[in-house]
């Protein structure tokens, strides 16, 4: 008798509770995945949180969180995670009646872009574990991963090339009644602007800096062309790692920047550019557009040959200095940077290249051309 009662009472809880789950397991259920930081660095490292709330008298004993993400955001830990195309992850959580539980998971960041997560899958089960439900739960969460920086050993030469020569022209038109505040000495710097009272107090030796009559500004010209069929995305990627860490020297030296490239913005699918300007803003702005910056499918990218001559039109005499940034030695593609620089004397070339690859340094006559070395093994 008492066996059957056992029975009848086992198959009770059992639809009663399956009727429970059935009605009531999704009510009060919250699921949020979100990046810690809106922004990381490139071979760094992120976190990504995930949360689970259950604001309701039923447990969960097994709630399943689904999600997908790109592959180039390498969780440190491979358990309940399938990689393909995207990163399949899929997490076991176990809530009592109204708890939270939240987990962090850490993640490498391997290439610089525009990381987002848009929803979340939740799957959950009853107490006897034999019936699944499942909801769909829309979450929006995104990160940017910035350009690592260039080698500085190879940055050091250019932009001392091209901070020579605005500083340059800008003491051609430097106002010295306008003081405009005092900074570290460098190399560069004439021994007649050293504040020897601000030199003695810090030990160290100190410049005056003085406001300009004239705007100079630099412009990046980042050209991700290549000459051959198989296009090397190494060298595209060097590539805005340079026009990133040029950026950001030139800016921290208060130099207006701005940015052209037939690269395409992810966002909306034009070919990026960015008006002229500085400070942490601009910075911050310029580092987003180079994360969102690709290049396939590379028949969709404008000629840069083109975008030179358009910018031709519009430059204006002496005002702006070129940098240009391109592994294409293309003559034609030269032959507009060659005019442009003629508007511009002492403009740069830098040209990402393979160590057994060649710079044609005749190409470009108007403007100081250098190689940068990437080597096979750089991703």
């Amino acid at each position: 008798m008492d066996l059957i009662v056992m029975v009848v009472f086992a198959i009770l809880l059992y639809l009663v509770q399956g009727w429970l789950y059935d009605r009531f397991w999704s009510r009060g259920m919250e699921a949020e995945i979100r990046f810690q930081d809106d922004a990381a660095v490139e071979g760094e490292m992120g976190y990504l949180q995930e949360t689970v709330t259950n604001r309701k008298f039923l447990p969960l004993p097994a709630l399943h969180v689904k999600f997908q993400i790109d592959r180039n955001l390498k969780f440190l830990t491979g358990e309940n995670m399938a990689v393909t195309d995207q990163t399949y992850r899929n997490d076991v959580f176990s809530t009592l009646p109204w708890q939270k539980i939240t987990r962090t998971l850490q993640f490498s960041c391997l290439k610089r872009g525009y990381y987002t997560c848009s929803q979340v899958d939740l799957v959950a089960h009853d107490l006897f574990l034999t019936k699944s439900m499942a909801v769909m739960i829309p979450v929006q969460t995104s990160l940017y991963v910035y350009p690592s920086a260039a080698d500085m050993e190879q940055l050091a030469i250019p932009f001392y090339q091209v901070l020579g020569s605005v500083l340059s022209r800008n003491r051609l038109s430097e106002d010295p009644f306008e003081f405009r505040g005092i900074r570290e000495y460098q190399p560069y710097d004439s021994m007649r602007e050293v504040n020897w009272k601000a030199t003695a107090k810090t030990g160290e030796l100190k410049v005056n800096v003085h406001e300009s009559t004239a705007s100079q500004k630099v412009m990046i010209l980042l050209n991700l062309e290549s000459d051959f069929v198989w296009a090397d995305n190494a060298l595209r990627e060097e590539s805005i790692r340079i026009a990133g860490s040029m950026m950001m020297a030139l800016t921290e030296q208060g130099i207006s920047v701005s940015l052209i490239s037939n690269g395409m913005d992810l966002f909306t699918g034009q070919p990026v550019y960015l008006d002229a300007g500085a400070g942490t803003e601009h910075q911050r702005s310029l580092l987003e557009l180079l994360s969102r910056i690709c290049y396939e499918p590379a028949e969709q990218m404008r000629r840069f040959g083109e975008m030179l001559r358009e910018q031709r039109k519009e430059a204006e005499m002496g005002n702006t200095l070129y940098l240009l940034i391109s592994s294409s030695q293309r003559e034609e593609m030269l032959l507009e940077y060659g005019e442009l620089c003629a508007r511009s004397p002492q403009s740069v070339w830098i040209a990402p290249l393979r160590p057994d690859d060649t710079l044609q340094e005749n190409r470009c006559l108007s403007a100081v051309s250098m190689k940068w070395t990437v080597n096979y093994d750089k991703k």
